[in-house]
């Protein structure tokens, strides 16, 4: 006799088989069934193998329960019964792990403590990330299709900024000369002479953050106090210029601070404006961010992206807040006549790139792990790199059906470009934003094929990022977006790809037992050319700026396409004119590269 039954909480409860009944009931009238009757004679039958089993005299757990039930089913000629009782157990698992695994998120932001200079872990900030934990999770087992969320629980691949999949973009550029210039908006402040140019513009960052995931660039802010210069002369541009750099810098502190720990990153770019205003502004900018947080990297201070062609006195303008800053001041050396934009994390867009959709990160060591041959691994990668492109493609449809209400500032206001006047669903404009995939740990992969499959022309670096960038290129031409190849450093995503691969590839805890994650970069003599790019350590101007600058140089002209460099008197990419003279083709089932040394 059956009296009692083990709950999945381990919790022993006394055994009622009346619910047995219920669930197969519930599973009938699923696929139109409403004989109650037939539902109690089933559960009859379970009751009596139990009472035959081995589980008479001790206690069976639910799923052993639930396992005899869908036998009975099945063998009584009630396929489609049984299926749904399947799928409904399986949804009733599904619900079960999202809220052990939200607790388990909950618990742990709960306890966490705030310490330590610019750390802040308010009550309000707590609940943001609770938020944003429950988001995870609706958007892993509700939103995203199957193969999409297996690949991003088991690291093959990372979504950046999961919790807001459907609902905000990536990063935005902000063109704070043409805001200035705009009359009549509720959503900033309007300067009323130049000492208040500074407090104006950081206005713009409150409703910026309400609608973007995780980077604000405040374009050419230098740009924007000298044009305003123009139209209201004023007798001092030095005092003008040192009030409205205050104004900006202690307004944005006091606004990031107040935003919690889950706010967008910010940062300004100075620089590449030559007229004397503009330089009045960034000399005292840069002289006020020696002197606040924005030095000591401060989570709730702004980064500063000083933009300047070669060779100019910006340069020397810089050279003693870059010696003192503690991570929050960066420096873009760019070739004259050439203005992309810098993010913090070193994602760079062209001029008429209005901000970034999504990344995803690609897990390459992995690949190298999991092949049996190099067949196999170049059959892995344009898996890999297709899987996230598809994903990518899915995040772009999910958030074209938005309207212009739903992102009121960024999209509704023409921060991201115009919108179509009739339906106002933001598609259209949001089809010329950037879907960066950023393959992680290259440098690891490329020592773990040399090591499995032994030192072959196949197995260097340009020649891997040629075929990454062919199968990118496929998708971008496939899909109509925007797809770009880029390496950011990510180090909780280069952590997480180390960890689970340790707990599944001994080899991978071998090679690599003494690193925290993987390397984001293998040499500046790749990644800095990469759509996306990256901030690479470089020393050779050390006149100017110390060594180990965390800074980025470009030399030459540089293709804001595929991000290589070359000859300033050639009138096109050489890189991009052999990629499209070359085929992407399906050889063996995956893509290749059809191209000299490629396939």
């Amino acid at each position: 006799m059956i009296e009692w039954v083990q709950k999945r909480d381990g919790r022993v409860v006394p055994f009622d088989a009346e619910k047995i009944a219920d669930a197969i009931f519930r599973a009938a009238k699923a696929v139109g069934g409403e004989d109650r009757r037939q539902a109690e004679f089933l559960a009859g039958q379970v009751v009596h193998l139990l009472q035959q089993s081995s589980f008479a005299g001790s206690v069976p757990q639910v799923e052993q329960i639930q396992d005899l039930a869908e036998k009975v089913l099945i063998e009584n000629g009630h396929a489609r019964t049984a299926k749904a009782y399947i799928l409904y157990r399986n949804r009733r698992t599904r619900i079960r792990d999202t809220k052990s695994e939200l607790m388990d998120a909950v618990s742990e932001i709960v306890g966490e403590a705030g310490g330590g200079y610019g750390v802040f872990v308010t009550p309000v900030d707590k609940l943001q990330r609770i938020a944003l934990a429950a988001s995870e999770q609706y958007t892993l087992n509700n939103l995203l299709p199957r193969e999409f969320a297996l690949a991003h629980r088991h690291a093959a691949i990372h979504i950046e900024q999961l919790a807001l999949y459907s609902s905000a973009p990536d990063a935005v550029v902000v063109d704070t000369s043409s805001m200035m210039r705009m009359s009549g908006s509720v959503w900033y402040r309007q300067p009323r002479g130049l000492a208040e140019v500074g407090s104006a513009i950081a206005s713009v960052v409150g409703p910026c953050q309400n609608e973007i995931a995780s980077e604000i660039l405040l374009a050419d802010i230098d740009r924007a106090f000298a044009d305003l210069a123009a139209e209201w002369p004023t007798g001092n541009i030095t005092a003008a210029a040192e009030a409205a750099a205050t104004g900006l810098l202690e307004d944005l502190t006091i606004s990031l601070a107040k935003g919690g720990r889950e706010q967008p990153k910010l940062c300004l770019s100075i620089g590449l404006d030559p007229r004397p205003a503009a330089r009045a502004f960034s000399k005292a900018l840069l002289q006020q961010a020696s002197f606040t947080d924005i030095k000591h990297g401060c989570m709730s201070a702004p980064q500063l992206i000083l933009q300047a062609v070669e060779g100019e006195e910006t340069l020397l303008l810089a050279a003693d807040v870059l010696k003192q800053s503690g991570g929050n001041v960066s420096l873009a050396i760019l070739p004259g006549g050439q203005n992309p934009n810098y993010f913090a994390s070193g994602m760079r867009l062209s001029p008429d790139t209005p901000g970034t959709i999504a990344k995803t990160f690609v897990n390459m060591p992995r690949l190298v792990l999991e092949a049996q041959s190099l067949k196999q691994l170049w059959s892995g990668v344009d898996a890999a790199l297709s899987l996230a492109a598809r994903q990518m493609a899915h995040r772009y449809e999910v958030m074209a059906a938005l309207q212009a209400g739903d992102l009121p500032f960024v999209m509704g206001h023409g921060i991201w470009g115009a919108l179509h006047a009739k339906s106002q669903k933001i598609g259209p404009a949001l089809r010329h934003g950037m879907l960066l995939l950023a393959p992680v740990g290259l440098a690891e992969a490329l020592q773990a094929a040399r090591l499995r499959f032994g030192q072959i022309p196949e197995l260097q670096i340009g020649r891997i990022l040629s075929l990454l960038q062919g199968i990118v290129e496929h998708w971008r031409n496939h899909y109509a977006l925007n797809f770009q190849l880029g390496v950011l450093p990510a180090s909780r995503v280069e952590k997480r790809f180390l960890e689970y691969d340790r707990s599944l590839f001994p080899l991978a805890g071998e090679l690599w037992s003494g690193m925290q994650g993987y390397r984001p970069t293998i040499g500046a003599d790749y990644f800095p050319w990469l759509a996306g790019g990256q901030y690479a350590e470089v020393s050779d101007f050390a006149t100017a700026v110390h060594p180990g600058l965390y800074s980025v140089r470009h030399i030459g002209q540089c293709c804001l396409n595929c991000g290589t460099a070359y000859d300033s008197q050639l009138k096109a990419c050489p890189a991009c004119a052999q990629l499209r003279a070359s085929r992407v083709s399906r050889v063996d089932g995956y893509l290749q590269v059809i191209q000299e040394g490629i396939a």
